[in-house]
């Protein structure tokens, strides 16, 4: 225990430890600049995904995120695999104003289902299910609500996305 104490009173040996206690840790970044080669295949490979077109503007929102998401902002001649996806939506009235009892705030929750299969194979190389919300607040002016339902409806996309953009680098930097 004094030993202990000891240590604890002087911080050289205090970051001597934490230095060893750290030094096992393989944290690395999934893909980008500088994180080896292994990992530049993530990056390749995410590229390689090509995503079905949107259906409405809200799943245009989505697609074009992952796209920049998935090519980092350049283009890729050669598509390996296919991305679909289906996107949900729904509003709920989350507050009510005291004096009208209309509602006046709302959370819109987006629910994307993806799955990327790759066409030669005929296999699901991942799947799954992200839930996305965003809220916004209603007014009496008509163009305010659509717009604040608009910017709803693009941070929920952008939210689903970035999470959706996490799980596919996950699932490539974990298939090596």
């Amino acid at each position: 225990m004094q030993l202990i104490l000891r240590i604890l009173k002087s911080p050289a040996p205090a970051i001597i430890a934490l230095g060893l206690l750290t030094a096992a840790c393989n944290v690395r970044p999934v893909y980008g600049p500088g994180s080896g080669s292994g990992m530049v295949q993530v990056s390749e490979e995410m590229a390689a995904i090509a995503i079905d077109p949107a259906k409405d503007r809200v799943s245009q929102e989505l697609r074009n995120r992952l796209i920049f998401n998935f090519n980092l902002g350049r283009s890729v001649a050669e598509k390996k695999y296919q991305m679909s996806y289906t996107l949900d939506e729904s509003d709920d009235a989350i507050a009510i104003e005291a004096r009208s009892g209309a509602p006046a705030s709302y959370r819109l929750t987006a629910i994307v289902k993806f799955r990327i299969v790759d066409p030669v194979a005929n296999t699901t190389l991942t799947a799954g299910t992200v839930r996305a919300s965003a809220s916004y607040d209603r007014s009496s002016q008509s163009f305010a609500n659509i717009r604040a339902r608009r910017d709803a409806e693009n941070r929920a996309a952008k939210s689903a996305a970035d999470e959706i953009t996490a799980r596919v680098s996950t699932y490539f930097a974990t298939q090596r």
